[in-house]
């Protein structure tokens, strides 16, 4: 890293099998919409965004002075992101990108999705700790970001199927259409907002084959519930349990 002022860098990841089934095809949107959107956007503003995936570098003199890996974190590189950024050091965003394989299969899904759930729960309840560090005005922004990125992942991924069978019974059970209206009106604005982020994504990451599946990014939501509650109970009874994940199932690209 020639730039003096990042502790350290982040490229964006793609997949090589994005074609496979639905699963592949919405984890392509939505890494598109991470790390082609939303990524470089905090990182324009100088903002902590967490680190994730392979491709990643962190200098040595960090790891020394934020005392490395937390080895009981199972989304360690999240954790190291809000360390750095609790120094007042700055993580910046490179490219070009990295492809991996996308998982295809729901179970390990289910498995490799609840692990980084519980990574989130594990590093947010951390970070929690000393909310303001380093103080300042760095303090406030490291809150907001942490807050906007792995709470709101944390918040959607738990009350996002809540949400919508309250919604059903309103306007089943009760004679209140202003209040299911409103409800209602507030998903809508939610779900288009995701949607055009992922479309913006997919343009970006030169996967306009994929723009059709946008419309079917709620769908993918909705499955992020099954992996969050299993996180929540897996924190409580073996909260450092790793569950890993089978690659080499798809044709790797060739070059």
């Amino acid at each position: 890293m020639s730039n003096p002022e990042y502790a350290a860098v982040q490229a964006p990841l793609d997949y090589y099998n994005s074609n496979r089934n639905f699963l592949t095809q919405q984890f392509t949107i939505e890494y598109a919409a991470l790390f082609h959107v939303w990524l470089p956007f905090l990182a324009r503003l100088g903002l902590p965004f967490p680190l994730g995936g392979t491709s990643n570098h962190i200098r040595a003199s960090v790891l020394d002075y934020t005392k490395g890996w937390d080895a009981y974190n199972v989304t360690e590189d999240a954790d190291m992101s809000f360390r750095i950024a609790a120094k007042g050091q700055r993580i910046g965003y490179i490219l070009p990108p990295t492809g991996e394989e996308a998982v295809q299969n729901f179970k390990p899904w289910v498995k490799q999705r609840s692990r980084w759930m519980k990574g989130y729960l594990q590093t947010w309840i951390i970070h929690m700790r000393h909310p303001l560090k380093p103080g300042g005005y760095s303090g406030i922004l490291r809150q907001f970001t942490l807050q906007l990125t792995i709470g709101l992942s944390l918040l959607t991924g738990l009350f996002h199927v809540p949400s919508l069978i309250v919604i059903a019974a309103l306007l089943v059970f009760t004679d209140a259409p202003s209040g299911s209206a409103f409800f209602m009106g507030s998903f809508v604005v939610a779900y288009a907002s995701g949607m055009l982020i992922g479309a913006a994504g997919l343009i970006r990451a030169g996967k306009t084959h994929l723009l059709w599946q946008v419309l079917l990014m709620p769908a993918y939501w909705v499955l992020h519930f099954i992996p969050t509650l299993l996180a929540i109970m897996e924190l409580c009874v073996r909260p450092f349990y790793w569950h890993k994940t089978e690659h080499g199932i798809g044709n790797s690209p060739k070059g």
